[in-house]
């Protein structure tokens, strides 16, 4: 076996090294916390989906030590990016780690939590207006758009447009015109 000296590898053999040490130290049972702080500061090169998944990892090891508003934070941006890249995949797995840790929005929380312009884009995604137009409609850029709607759908705990409507209305958050 060739044993690779991670000083003296590239970025991404540095990123991935960094990755499989955290990922040692989890399957071994421990929170790892500095480790994933390393494994996504390592990937930051340009990895977008490797930070998020780091991010998520590293919430979730957060949660683990007790560090809960940390972790909460840590898994709003790992959930905001994996919307932006439509990881949908990501998504529901940060979800289920917010919900199993207890981190999850309840829907009360939810409900007072939704900032004003994140209530303007529900009522642009419920009228099916698309990111570039929810944009254009708001005079923010198409990033901002798909990044207010990714933190209102990760406080309402869903993983799709249409379950972020669904759910607003049943709560009275947006009503249907």
């Amino acid at each position: 076996m060739v044993m690779v000296d991670p000083a003296t590898s590239g970025p991404e053999g540095r990123a991935w090294h960094a990755r499989a040490v955290a990922e040692h130290a989890r399957l071994r049972g421990e929170p790892a916390v500095e480790e994933w702080r390393a494994a996504v500061q390592a990937f930051g090169y340009g990895q977008a989906y490797e930070v998020a998944r780091g991010q998520w990892r590293l919430a979730e090891a957060l949660a683990q030590v007790g560090e809960r508003d940390e972790a909460r934070a840590v898994a709003g941006e790992a959930a905001a990016a994996a919307g932006r890249m439509g990881a949908a995949p990501l998504q529901r797995a940060i979800a289920a780690m917010l919900q199993g840790a207890r981190l999850a929005p309840t829907a009360a929380r939810a409900d007072g939590v939704l900032t004003r312009r994140e209530r303007e884009v529900l009522a642009l995604v419920a009228e099916g207006l698309t990111n570039r137009e929810i944009g254009r409609r708001l005079y923010i850029s198409e990033k901002t758009a798909s990044v207010h709607l990714s933190n209102l759908m990760a406080k309402l705990n869903v993983s799709s447009r249409t379950e972020a409507v669904t759910v607003a209305v049943r709560r009275g958050l947006h009503e249907v015109t």
